[in-house]
C-alpha cells in the first residue's frame, strides 16, 4: 500500500499502519437475547458493541480518542461494518466459512491523511472454540434408594 511514498513518509506511515493492520487475537459474536453483540479483545481492553443492521451510525471515540462512526448493513456475503473517521475510512465483511465453520474477516482500510496510499486489503480468520459438552460436568454422587429394617 506504501510502495508508491517517498521513503521518508513510508517510515513514519508504515509503524501505524503496521499497528492498525493487526487483527484482534479475539472475537466473539454472541446473542443477548434482543440483540446480535459484538464483543472485541485486543491490547487496547475489550469492547462490546451491538449489530444491529439498518440502524443509524454510531458516533464513538477508538482508543487514540479519536472520533469515528459506524454502521452495520447486510452484505452480500455477510455482515459488514462500514467506519469513518478524519484519516480513513474502511470496511470489515463477516462471513461463515461453510467449509471450516471459520469467521472469515475480510478487512479493507483507505487511508486518506497520505496521499498515494492504495487500499489495504487483508483476511482474518478465527477458529470457533467449542463450548464443553453438558456431559462433562462433574458426576454427582448416586444416592442410595434402598432403606434397611
Amino acid at each position: 500500500a506504501v510502495q508508491p511514498l517517498s521513503w521518508l513518509v513510508r517510515r513514519m506511515a508504515g509503524g501505524i499502519l503496521r499497528k492498525t493492520t493487526v487483527p484482534p487475537p479475539e472475537m466473539h459474536f454472541n446473542w443477548d437475547g434482543e440483540h446480535l453483540r459484538q464483543r472485541v479483545s485486543d491490547d487496547n481492553g475489550t469492547f462490546d458493541r451491538p449489530v444491529e443492521p439498518g440502524a443509524a451510525p454510531v458516533i464513538a471515540e477508538d482508543a487514540r480518542g479519536d472520533a469515528f462512526s459506524s454502521t452495520w448493513t447486510w452484505a452480500e456475503s455477510g455482515i459488514q461494518i462500514s467506519w469513518q473517521q478524519h484519516q480513513a475510512h474502511g470496511r470489515n465483511v463477516f462471513r461463515i466459512d461453510t467449509a471450516d465453520q471459520t469467521l472469515v474477516v475480510e478487512h479493507t482500510i483507505n487511508v486518506t491523511a497520505i496521499d498515494d496510499v492504495s487500499p489495504i486489503v487483508y483476511v482474518s480468520r478465527f477458529g470457533r472454540i467449542g463450548l464443553p459438552a453438558v456431559s462433562a460436568a462433574v458426576p454427582s454422587t448416586p444416592v442410595s434408594t434402598t432403606s434397611s429394617r
